[in-house]
């Protein structure tokens, strides 16, 4: 397996349980502030690291648009579930928050992509779909 797909997969893994102990003892408004503030600490950091191989004639408006709206949804899903995570269950809160984006990625990558389906994405999807419904009851 690529060693990029792991440490995506443990930091997936492992960030929720980080961010639960991160922002205990917070309202949500201080705990958010507090994720995104040393997030966008590391993000400087990177940044100034990295900042000879930043080609800005690069960007064009559309890049910026898409940016806008990825960031968005970005700050619209982090504050939603940092609220989540203080107040359930991790283990339960992102299996079904990882199997949903599964199934609807299949669906957009479908719908945009008009890439097919096959009998074992479907079959896959029927069985993640069963599993929140028994994870839920």
């Amino acid at each position: 397996m690529n060693i990029k797909i792991i440490i995506v997969f443990l930091s997936y893994s492992i960030n929720p349980f980080i961010r639960k102990l991160a922002i205990m003892n917070t309202n949500d408004y201080t705990g958010y502030a507090l994720l995104q503030t040393t997030t966008l600490a590391g993000n400087i950091v990177y940044i100034y690291l990295h900042k000879d191989k930043i080609i800005t004639q690069d960007i064009a408006p559309r890049n910026i648009q898409y940016s806008v709206a990825s960031s968005a949804l970005t700050i619209l899903s982090s504050y939603q579930m940092t609220k989540m995570i203080k107040n359930s269950s991790v283990g339960n809160l992102t299996t079904k928050i990882q199997a949903l984006t599964i199934i609807s990625t299949y669906i957009v990558n479908y719908l945009i992509n008009s890439e097919t389906v096959t009998m074992r994405q479907l079959f896959g999807i029927m069985l993640m779909l069963s599993g929140i419904i028994v994870i839920d009851r």
